[in-house]
């Protein structure tokens, strides 16, 4: 290879990163929606208890995963697929698939047990978003997990208000101050 054809390599590199790069900061409206989810499935755990609270959460995660495919549209719209994009998603596909199905795999019965695992792992896949987004996510997820571990360690009902603030309050306040970054 000459140093032309590097320089090309470079160039292409470097427009490559810059075209798949997505700010941390676009990520806003999926946070403000997914802690207002958490903010009001959590709280209502704290008056639902067992199979009724499955009454709040599925439609509550149904109607989350529609709106956050209907946000995702509206973002990609006028934005060139590239080959790291459709690779994040199906990262995103896959890692969220397994938040529902690890559990059932592993055996996680506990209500603590089972509490604390969902902001771990959906922490664990925003580190994992982090490493192509940015360190913003990284942090937030960083934050989830922590609030995941300090779960293990909490009682119902005190540990459904520990995720209704820590977690969606967490992903809500990170959306919001994010959202300041992107709308002056």
């Amino acid at each position: 290879m000459d140093s032309r054809q590097a320089l090309d390599q470079i160039n292409y590199m470097q427009q490559l990163l810059e075209d798949t790069r997505v700010r941390a900061a676009d990520q806003h409206p999926f946070l403000i929606l997914w802690g207002i989810i958490w903010m009001i499935g959590y709280t209502a755990d704290i008056f639902l208890r067992g199979p009724l609270s499955g009454l709040i959460w599925l439609p509550l995660a149904v109607g989350g995963i529609i709106a956050n495919m209907v946000i995702g549209k509206r973002q990609s719209q006028g934005r060139p697929e590239t080959p790291l994009s459709k690779r994040m998603m199906w990262l995103n596909i896959i890692s969220f698939s397994m938040l529902f199905l690890l559990p059932m795999v592993i055996g996680i019965r506990n209500e603590n047990s089972l509490s604390a695992f969902f902001p771990f792992f959906v922490g664990f896949i925003y580190v994992l978003n982090g490493i192509f987004i940015g360190r913003e996510m990284i942090m937030i997820g960083l934050w989830m997990m922590v609030t995941g571990i300090v779960a293990l360690f909490v009682a119902p009902p005190m540990l459904y208000l520990w995720l209704a603030i820590a977690g969606g309050g967490g992903l809500l306040t990170s959306g919001i101050l994010m959202r300041r970054q992107v709308q002056p």
